[in-house]
């Protein structure tokens, strides 16, 4: 089965993600999502992050969770869309975040 996912957008969703989910990872985990990242695991390093998001209750910005949303649709009728959409539905969502845009990739800063 073919999946409907861009690699340049996944990769550049990952990226964003990791900024997010850095305060909740030990360096030796950050640094084992990056490798990920960077070895072209782009779906294994969101779905590890997403399962620490979940356990640490964070937020995240409406416009990251809109962008999950959409790469998770790329996995529609996998076997992997029901465990992606179980994590989503655990995320919780932040209206007190604000992106920051620097040197070409998106912070966010979210307020509890």
């Amino acid at each position: 089965m073919e999946y409907n996912i861009n690699i340049a957008e996944e990769s550049s969703l990952a990226w964003d993600l990791t900024s997010v989910t850095a305060p909740w990872l030990s360096p030796e985990d950050y640094l084992w999502v990056c490798a990920k990242i960077g070895a072209g695991e782009q779906g294994s390093a969101i779905s590890d992050m997403l399962a620490v998001l979940v356990r640490a209750k964070a937020k995240l910005p409406i416009d990251l969770v809109q962008a999950l949303m959409e790469w998770i649709g790329g996995y529609a009728g996998s076997d992997t869309e029901p465990g992606l959409l179980r994590l989503m539905s655990k995320i919780r969502i932040s209206t007190m975040c604000h992106t920051i845009s620097r040197e070409g990739s998106a912070h966010y800063l979210c307020i509890s």
